[in-house]
């Protein structure tokens, strides 16, 4: 089946991050790796948010509908579910885990992303000569920069890259930059990137658990092919393909070469027509259709 990508063109560095804690759903994932613990929950976390807000119908969950001339994805909730032993028992498994941050969906939401792009988080991504303005006030960003080095993470110009050069936050550093996030970041009033990763930092703070992150940096996507560019393989920001160092962290040595990889597509929902035949295909999208006008 030929993939394709929700993003063509350049991807912006991002990291995935996941909080550490036991769960019979991670049983068989490496509990240290943001991406395999993705790899392996992002399925029942879209057919959470699908049910959750109605996006259901004859076991199917389906994807939002942007184009009504384009295609209806689904995916089988029971298909989805069935290596984790089922819908209830990822239900059971997620009530009432500390772990399993709010959001949209019911389930699988003890990881995620954060993109360097996202608002709210302009103060990590000035250089250090340009004053910043975060809630309503201007602060330099050698004040902000102070504060970073005060809580043990590496300064770097922008700070976004030194955050995240270690794939760990421990937990004697969590109040701190939970403190720092809720200081300077302008969180949007609805349920973003941002603030669900200020939750996680909020809750392995308070319950004492590691929040482990993987730092990716830019890249390009050609909906087949996902290319990350030479970087540098300590904060992971780009760097020309013969540099001796890295400008932004000072490390010395060459960049890591250019890393391709298959986009992730839009699994684990498939267009209908791929999934059933055309009669079956129509009656489905006819009754997600009718569905989709009741929310209206």
């Amino acid at each position: 089946m030929k993939r394709s990508a929700a993003v063509v063109g350049p991807t912006p560095p991002f990291i995935a991050w996941s909080i550490r804690h036991p769960c019979a759903l991670k049983a068989d994932i490496d509990p240290h790796n943001p991406q395999s613990i993705e790899r392996s929950l992002r399925a029942l976390r879209d057919a959470g948010e699908s049910i959750a807000t109605g996006r259901q119908i004859e076991g199917l969950a389906f994807q939002a509908i942007l184009d009504v001339d384009g295609p209806v994805r689904v995916a089988s909730i029971a298909e989805v579910s069935a290596p984790f032993g089922g819908w209830s028992a990822v239900i059971d498994c997620c009530n009432g885990c500390v772990a399993n941050l709010n959001s949209t969906g019911q389930v699988a939401n003890c990881f995620g992303w954060l993109s360097q792009e996202e608002k709210g988080i302009e103060w990590l991504n000035r250089p250090s000569s340009e004053p910043v303005a975060t809630r309503g006030q201007i602060l330099n960003a050698a004040e902000i920069e102070r504060q970073v080095c005060g809580i043990g993470f590496h300064v770097t110009d922008p700070l976004w890259y030194g955050l995240w050069i270690k794939s760990e936050v421990s937990a004697n550093q969590f109040a701190s930059l939970l403190s720092l996030f809720e200081q300077h970041t302008v969180a949007n009033q609805k349920p973003c990137a941002v603030s669900q990763f200020v939750d996680a930092l909020r809750v392995c703070a308070s319950h004492e658990m590691i929040l482990d992150i993987r730092s990716f940096p830019s890249g390009f996507s050609n909906g087949i092919t996902w290319t990350l560019g030479p970087h540098c393989p300590d904060c992971k920001a780009a760097m020309p393909p013969l540099a001796k160092g890295c400008k932004v962290c000072l490390r010395s040595g060459s960049p890591h070469p250019p890393i391709k990889r298959k986009v992730r597509g839009h699994r684990p929902f498939v267009d209908l027509d791929q999934r059933y035949e055309q009669t079956e295909a129509l009656r489905l999208r006819a009754l997600i259709e009718e569905k989709v006008k009741s929310f209206e």
